[in-house]
């Protein structure tokens, strides 16, 4: 969410709309983030240490393999998609 506001909606002239959604189907967690703005050129999403940081702690958390983790940009904004299990390994 921080990103969304601070990288789309603030950068917008005029502001807009962040949209979280989330729902658990077949004991997995899915939430989306989406902001009107796209990213700059259609260049893919940058490596930063945010993200290596964030993807790290996805890993300890529920595994290598358990989560799923998307950038989409779109024709109307950029999407951002995590899918996690409910209950973390070892829980």
């Amino acid at each position: 969410m921080e990103n969304a506001i601070k990288h789309g909606v603030a950068r917008e002239v005029g502001g807009g709309t962040v949209r979280l959604a989330a729902h658990v189907d077949a004991q997995r967690l899915h939430i989306t983030i989406a902001s009107p703005r796209r990213s700059v050129n259609g260049t893919p999403v940058p490596e930063g240490r945010g993200l290596f940081l964030t993807r790290r702690r996805l890993e300890q958390v529920y595994g290598p393999d358990a989560y799923v983790l998307r950038f989409d940009d779109q024709a109307d904004g950029f999407v951002v998609s995590l899918e996690v299990p409910v209950q973390p390994d070892g829980a």
